[in-house]
């Protein structure tokens, strides 16, 4: 009886020891994860410098520095330009993406197509493939005026930028940039219109790379590797595999994403309910991403007098291209 009560004690300690010697090592660890979770968010303010001459947002990545501007675009139509999907045209690629009527012929460079017996069946939707193609435009920059916003000047806070711009007859533009603690600071807009009518606010201050200058780029579906779009094609966001459009310069990947609000798995998302679009083709044919919120044209984008809109987008530079570790 003795011998057991001995061993019993000495199995006791034993189990001690080892659950001290347990404890202390996943004491380490935890203090570790929190010294590299200090080091990783001084590390990034280290990566992020403000140029109030140039009104813009500085990020080094990788020995590189690329300039985020307080650049919007933003899109007016003081009628419906009745958004729709339509067959792009695209030599080879049955592919559908968004159009719009315009009024102006000249922008008018949707590209006829013709439906056959081939697309018949589930997954093909007649009111697309046979729908008006008329006097519709697949370039997200042609429907509507155009308003190019540029800071007038940026007010440095102690976790924060403010962008100041200049308001107009049509619009009240405000952003936010904010320091997060971790690489992927963020910047919040918003827009108070100011007449009645159909806006859509783009985010267009990332860095531009010549097509020929990018090692690759991305926007889902169709366009990635060099395959460079020909439009200013806009994917709407139930399309985006990922809520962004990518350009790597060989050495880092810039991306510009939609917050994770606003894309929300309930409900379904579909082309009626998106409520943005990426494209990775600016106006002039330079590779960025950019992200349009609300679609021109879409039930959000119809907007009163004094009524608000607010979005938020996500910078990002990454090493890795994204889609290579889908």
């Amino acid at each position: 009886m003795k011998i057991i009560l001995i061993l019993f004690i000495v199995q006791t300690k034993l189990d001690q020891s080892i659950l001290s010697i347990k404890m202390n090592y996943l004491k380490k660890i935890i203090l570790s994860l929190f010294f590299f979770q200090i080091f990783n968010c001084l590390f990034a303010y280290s990566q992020i410098k403000i140029s109030e001459k140039d009104k813009s947002i500085l990020i080094t990545k990788n020995g590189i520095q690329y300039s985020f501007s307080g650049q919007f675009t933003i899109l007016y139509a003081d009628k419906n330009p009745n958004l729709a999907l339509r067959p792009a045209g695209i030599k080879g690629v049955p592919y559908n993406v968004p159009t719009w009527e315009t009024a102006d012929i000249n922008k008018a460079d949707l590209l006829s197509s013709k439906s056959s017996d081939d697309f018949i069946g589930d997954g093909f939707d007649d009111a697309i493939l046979k729908g008006k193609q008329a006097r519709r435009t697949s370039n997200l920059f042609n429907p509507g005026k155009l308003y190019l916003a540029l800071p007038s000047k940026i007010i440095n806070k102690k976790d924060s930028v403010i962008f100041v711009y200049a308001e107009t007859e049509l619009f009240k533009l405000t952003a936010t940039f904010y320091f997060e603690k971790s690489t992927n600071p963020k910047i919040k807009y918003q827009i108070i219109a100011k007449q009645k009518g159909y806006f859509s606010v783009g985010y267009t201050g990332a860095p531009a790379i010549s097509p020929n200058q990018a090692e690759e780029i991305w926007q889902p579906l169709i366009w990635q590797e060099k395959r460079f779009p020909d439009n200013s094609y806009l994917t709407p966001s139930y399309m985006a595999t990922l809520p962004t459009a990518l350009v790597n310069d060989g050495v880092n990947s810039l991306g510009v994403l939609a917050s994770p609000e606003y894309l929300p798995f309930d409900p379904l998302p579909l082309f009626t309910n998106s409520q943005f679009g990426i494209s990775v083709r600016d106006k002039d044919g330079m590779a960025k991403p950019q992200v349009f919120s609300p679609i021109l044209g879409s039930p959000k984008s119809l907007m009163n007098k004094d009524q608000i809109f607010e979005f938020c987008s996500i910078f990002n530079c990454r090493t890795k291209f994204y889609h290579a570790n889908l």
